[in-house]
């Protein structure tokens, strides 16, 4: 059994002093946790002596880091489908290379916190800020549709090409809205350059040719092309960006649509965090409801597992939750 840790379980597990009992737990019925980008982003982010003392944790209880970065599963689905429809999207001499380059650099980092819990890597101090404003940016949005929506107010998604906008409402208000998201996070990142998306362009742009798409042919792709059972990652992504404004948005939401990537790569979920386990709870739900042809890109989904982040006993908090499923 795969298992994935929210971050605040790690926390829990520091705070408690058990990364040693967990490991053993974890151990003693063949499951292996497994740390992701996120994780380690996420515990970056603490002081620097709770940061030294989380590492030593997240080393001691996870047995495997992933092997692609979140972003880099996101846009290869994006590649995939552009192979399918748009293929005069793509580059005549992609550059193949890169990818076992930022897998290795991926993993180094990881190898580096292992080995000192005290490393920070380059440009740490900039990518944090990027990460902050990202995070800013996502939750000014969600409170101010959160808004719109409590207010009563049905949401504008009128687009500015009028044919597009035209065929675009022919689609259901759910399947209009994921696909309109999506495809303006991808402008962002491809034809504006968002600091904030710089993930997403650099690992597409080393099979698209950017100066071959237009604003709205990329709209068109999203809108009316793809194929949802061929875009699971993003799908989830904005799925569970829906679903969490149906609690109250919080700073870490952002990161948290990034965490439930590993839905697709694990077996369990454990987070200590009630939202965040209403958001996914809700998402997979959504998920099993859709039609047939659509589910099919979806087979394997982690159950999510809820514990309590006052217990003083993580190991027994975690392999109860555990032994649920």
């Amino acid at each position: 059994m795969l298992v994935y840790f929210d971050t605040n379980i790690y926390e829990m597990i520091s705070g408690n002093g058990d990364a040693v009992a967990v490991r053993r737990m974890l151990d003693g019925t063949g499951a292996k946790a497994v740390v992701s980008g996120t994780n380690v982003l996420e515990t970056l982010r603490a002081p620097n002596e709770i940061r030294i003392a989380r590492f030593r944790t997240i080393s001691t209880v996870a047995a495997e880091y992933e092997s692609r970065p979140a972003a880099y599963l996101h846009a290869w689905e994006l590649v995939g489908e552009a192979m399918r429809l748009r293929p005069k999207w793509l580059l005549h001499r992609p550059d193949s290379a890169q990818g076992p380059k930022w897998f290795a650099t991926h993993q180094r980092i990881w190898s580096e916190i292992r080995r000192d819990p005290s490393y920070e890597p380059d440009g740490l101090a900039s990518n944090q800020t990027f990460i902050e404003r990202g995070a800013g940016f996502v939750l000014g949005e969600q409170r101010e549709i959160r808004q719109t929506i409590l207010s009563g107010n049905s949401l504008d998604m009128r687009l500015t090409d009028p044919e597009l906008d035209r065929l675009a409402r022919r689609l259901s208000d759910w399947d209009r809205w994921w696909r309109t998201s999506t495809a303006a996070i991808w402008e962002s990142a491809l034809l504006k350059n968002s600091p904030y998306s710089k993930d997403y362009r650099d690992y597409a742009s080393a099979y698209l040719d950017l100066r071959a798409i237009r604003s709205s042919d990329l709209f068109r792709f999203w809108l009316l092309e793809v194929a949802t059972e061929r875009l699971p990652r993003n799908y989830l992504q904005a799925l569970v960006s829906w679903e969490q404004m149906n609690v109250k948005p919080t700073p870490g939401n952002a990161l948290d649509q990034i965490h439930c990537d590993k839905l697709f790569d694990v077996d369990v979920m454990v987070t200590a965090d009630q939202a965040m386990f209403k958001v996914v709870s809700a998402s997979v739900a959504r998920v099993k409801a859709l039609p047939r042809p659509d589910r099919r890109g979806f087979r394997k989904m982690a159950r999510i597992a809820l514990v309590d982040r006052g217990s003083t006993d993580s190991a027994e908090q975690i392999g109860a939750a555990m032994a649920r499923f």
